[in-house]
């Protein structure tokens, strides 16, 4: 699922793995999508390790590893997946492989319980997104979105080459008049139509 050569399920979350801190796909409010291929060129010409996070687009919404990444991460429930690449350092695999295996079969159940569609779920929110983000871009009180799937969006064309089942579950706003930013992320099980509607009631008070 990672597109990795070799895969660990770990019990911990993905903030920082045998000493490397992954860099989100997708990056802080307001929303934008990283360049993957140019930030993993980038670290490898530093010598460092090329590592990114794809909890946010649930695994398969980037092919990390693909665009050059030496080394992937996915966070589900208590544990993290992680993969790498053909060529990721001798270092990062030794280290891996020396962190402790989850012991038992039970725990891992429930893992493959949580992987089962995870595809289908990342496109469901991400479409519910798509339909927000165009919603509040039209909207008369909305003086800005970001939303990596719209064309006017500054991340757009990194975004079309980047991501894949989606532009993510995420969209972020500013009102008229207001310099802070709002933010939501939507869940596969949202209608974009409800939720739609408690914005308007909630936050920009029609």
């Amino acid at each position: 699922m990672l597109g990795a050569k070799r895969a660990w399920v770990l019990g911990k979350r993905p903030e920082d793995i045998c000493g490397v801190r992954p860099l989100p796909v997708l990056g802080c409010a307001p929303v934008s999508c990283v360049d993957v291929r140019e930030q993993a060129r980038a670290a490898r010409a530093r010598g460092d390790v090329a590592a990114f996070d794809l909890t946010e687009v649930r695994g398969v919404g980037c092919p990390a590893i693909r665009l050059g990444a030496h080394l992937a991460c996915l966070a589900v429930g208590e544990f993290t997946l992680v993969g790498v690449s053909a060529d990721a350092p001798e270092w990062i695999v030794s280290a891996l492989d020396q962190l402790p295996a989850r012991a038992g079969e039970e725990p891992l159940e429930g893992l493959v319980a949580e992987l089962d569609g995870l595809a289908a779920k990342h496109r469901a929110a991400s479409d519910a997104a798509q339909v927000v983000a165009h919603y509040l871009a039209c909207h008369p009180r909305v003086a800005e979105v970001a939303y990596p799937g719209l064309k006017g969006d500054a991340s757009f064309e990194v975004a079309a080459r980047t991501l894949e089942c989606g532009f993510g579950p995420r969209v972020c706003w500013r009102v008229v008049g207001d310099d802070s930013w709002c933010e939501l992320t939507l869940s596969p099980e949202d209608d974009p139509r409800a939720v739609i509607m408690d914005l308007e009631r909630e936050v920009l008070h029609v």
